[in-house]
């Protein structure tokens, strides 16, 4: 898998941005994403679109404060070993994310599929952490983030306030009007955990298709969060406009599933649980990464049971609260 495909195109946020401090930083997660092997110089300015003597430059840089290191027999560059004090500075600052893959690496190491823990931030969610076998992982790289609006983030909403659900409703793009975001909750807060289908797609791939249906991004390059989050028409209502998603798009990926028969097969990308903090809210998702494996429904729910009784038994030891209905509580 290519970093093309790893990383973000344009930055999901709508504040101020700065391209040349994102080049740096998507070096970096090159890097990070990949620790087994090392790059070339020609290789990292192929893989992320840059001029080499701008790659290079960066490197320079990087290089000069121990963030990254060269080896000079091959010229092949590696994470440096300043990153070590950063990685242990976030570990300090956030012990639960510690706490919490700890507890759930046996689960995800017997089952072979890769695990990862999201967290809202804002109107955005983000990748905080990843372990366990990476062969299914779409998305490689920690701290990937992408909008907190609907097809993402049903996670967070199931069992959000009104008020909450209301938002994040209204920030559903044109092109995903199409989901039946009743039936998915309704579902979701039924079973305690989510199956979708989306994870066989980086969200990258999804916000860019997005972007191509609800107008051209490529006349406001950096700015797919803000084509992304333009609320459309109302899902249940007509589209004033008459534009309808492109066949073949959108409306065919199994962003999640609803009802799940038993004796049937489905195609998974993701099964994820909730790990909810002291105000009943979720304060992580966690997700197992499928990678489109086809599962009977019954398995299914045996896979998506272990997992939401992983997630509560986290919840309970980092002193969370279960909002009312939860399953099992």
């Amino acid at each position: 898998m290519t970093a093309r495909n790893t990383a973000l195109p344009a930055d999901t946020r709508s504040d101020r941005v700065s391209p040349p401090t994102r080049r740096v930083i998507r070096i970096l997660e090159l890097l990070g994403a990949h620790p087994d092997r090392s790059w070339t110089l020609a290789e990292v300015a192929r893989e992320l679109g840059l001029v080499p003597s701008t790659a290079l430059a960066i490197l320079n840089e990087l290089r000069h404060s121990a963030l990254v290191v060269r080896d000079e027999s091959d010229k092949s560059y590696t994470p440096g070993p300043a990153l070590l004090a950063l990685g242990k500075a976030a570990d300090a600052r956030f012990p639960a994310l510690r706490a919490l893959a700890h507890q759930l690496e046996p689960l995800s190491w017997s089952l072979g599929y890769g695990c990862s823990i999201h967290m809202r931030d804002h109107d955005e969610l983000v990748m905080a952490h990843r372990f366990g076998p990476s062969e299914r992982f779409v998305e490689a790289v920690i701290g990937v983030r992408y909008p907190f609006a609907p097809p993402f983030g049903l996670l967070i909403t199931a069992w959000a306030s009104d008020e909450d659900l209301a938002a994040w409703q209204a920030r559903t793009p044109r092109a995903a009007r199409h989901l039946d975001l009743p039936e998915l909750l309704a579902h979701t807060r039924r079973r305690g955990f989510g199956v979708e289908g989306i994870g066989l797609l980086t969200p990258s791939a999804i916000l860019s298709m997005i972007a191509d249906l609800d107008g051209d991004v490529a006349t406001q390059p950096g700015r797919v969060s803000e084509r992304f989050t333009e609320p459309g028409p109302d899902p249940t209502g007509s589209d004033p406009t008459g534009s309808e998603p492109a066949a073949g798009g959108l409306e065919d990926i199994q962003y999640g599933y609803g009802a799940i028969a038993e004796d049937q097969s489905y195609v998974v990308g993701l099964i994820g649980a909730p790990v909810f903090d002291s105000s009943a809210r979720t304060r992580f998702i966690v997700f197992l990464h499928l990678g489109g494996e086809a599962l009977t429904g019954a398995l299914i729910n045996t896979i998506g049971a272990e997992l939401a009784a992983r997630t509560a038994e986290a919840t309970r030891r980092l002193h969370g609260v279960f909002p009312s209905g939860y399953p099992g509580t």
